[in-house]
């Protein structure tokens, strides 16, 4: 009986490993994330606002875009893409508390470039 209950035990534990393993973001709770398409990075000249789906990086211990390779240059395609108003010269723009900019609105360009603006 002992080793029984070990066996469903050890089962358990596995199928619990992989479903937080086949679903890192729900267990490592990482959120949507809103975006400003902002031209040039200006707050004042914002185009839209979108929200982005987060999925967790174990290469960057963090939570990263979902689509574009977890690069944040990819919601700044995205808002040139869909939104005339930009022509070209959107950024996506976001506020995030853990970052470098701290206090500031962190801006990503198309290119990849991270600005505090």
């Amino acid at each position: 009986m002992k080793k029984t209950s070990c066996i469903v035990a050890m089962a358990f534990f596995c199928l619990l490993l992989a479903g937080i393993s086949a679903n890192s973001a729900w267990a490592m709770g990482c959120s949507d994330r809103e975006v400003s398409c902002c031209i040039d990075g200006k707050q004042s000249e914002t185009v839209a606002k979108t929200k982005f789906s987060r999925c967790w990086s174990w290469k960057d211990f963090g939570c990263v875009p979902c689509h574009g390779g977890g690069k944040w240059s990819y919601a700044a395609e995205w808002c040139n893409d869909n939104y005339g108003q930009c022509q070209g010269k959107c950024k996506a723009c976001f506020h995030d508390p853990g970052d470098r900019c701290v206090l500031k609105l962190t801006c990503w360009d198309k290119d990849g470039r991270q600005t505090c603006q």
